[in-house]
């Protein structure tokens, strides 16, 4: 800051402090409004990956088992395609200027759209000002080079700004790294390359157990570069069945059940008739009896036996 004293009649000259609008065309002396915009394309892939295996069961003695994978990464042709930016409209002149309208253009087949709130339409840049509205142009394929034009009109003219549009390196996910549970990293795949584009590799499982059936599974991933947040996977599960030596067991279970016939007899002599009489009855056969009709001798003793019953 510099002080000065002046008396009536006196004239001075300010010194140069660096001071400058960007806006202004020389020292907000200017008598138009200024266009400039600047024009973004991008368009995007769409990505995919398959994963496939020789065999999904292998069935050994040995305790290992090799399997064969495949995997495929495919991409489309592209899609999505946007033009995307800001349109600067400054005012250098002294005055506020209001009433303007400002549209936007392509010339190689886009349809461009202002999206600020008033859609670019009866804007207001106060003196020494700017602002910017933002707009987008969409696509139905992919387009050749292009020029995009911005135009303010308003009641004192009109003027316009452009930007070129090349979507030669526009792509946001035109490349994927592809790596693998198994495998590890298998490699890039680029939207240049052919679709799809092929990985193979084979792994071999050890260790499992004998007498089992054992499953794994493995996962191949792809990921954008650049946009890590864009990924696919896809899966695939095998079995090792190892076999184990045969073994013999037994079990034995003791037992013996055998029946015996039991019977009890009485023997008495008949003193009347001097015959031996003898009641059995077979043991387990409940009421069945018989008797025995001997004869004795001078002594008693019982001799011969016959059935009575």
């Amino acid at each position: 800051m510099i002080s000065v004293n002046l008396q009536a009649g006196d004239s001075v000259t300010a010194p140069s402090f660096g001071n400058t609008n960007p806006n202004c065309a020389t020292d907000c002396g200017g008598t138009s409004l200024l266009v400039t915009k600047d024009a973004n394309p991008s368009y995007k892939f769409k990505w995919g990956i398959e994963k496939s295996v020789d065999q999904t069961e292998i069935d050994t003695s040995g305790g290992s088992a090799t399997f064969n994978y495949t995997v495929k990464v495919t991409h489309d042709s592209g899609s999505g395609w946007l033009v995307s930016g800001n349109i600067r409209v400054s005012n250098p002149t002294p005055a506020d200027i209001t009433g303007i309208n400002v549209t936007d253009s392509v010339d190689n087949g886009g349809a461009c759209s202002i999206t600020d709130t008033n859609g670019g339409q009866n804007e207001t840049v106060e003196a020494g000002e700017h602002m910017d509205l933002p707009y987008t142009c969409t696509y139905t394929s992919l387009p050749a080079a292009g020029t995009n034009t911005a135009t303010a009109t308003w009641d004192g003219g009109s003027t316009f700004g452009t930007a070129a549009v090349d979507f030669t390196n526009a792509q946001v996910d035109g490349s994927v790294t592809v790596t693998d549970t198994l495998g590890g990293d298998l490699g890039t795949v680029s939207y240049t390359d052919p679709s799809p584009k092929t990985f193979t590799y084979a792994y071999t499982f050890r260790g499992d157990l004998a007498g089992t059936c054992t499953a794994h599974k493995n996962t191949a991933t792809f990921t954008t570069i650049g946009d890590a947040t864009t990924t696919g996977s896809a899966s695939q599960t095998v079995k090792q069945c190892v076999g184990a030596d045969m073994t013999v067991s037994k079990t034995a279970s003791p037992a013996f059940n055998r029946a015996f016939r039991w019977s009890i007899s009485k023997r008495r002599r008949d003193i009347a008739s001097g015959m031996c009489i003898t009641s059995a009855e077979v043991i387990g056969s409940p009421g069945k009896a018989c008797e025995a009709m001997v004869a004795s001798n001078s002594r008693g003793i019982c001799l011969g036996f016959r059935t009575m019953g």
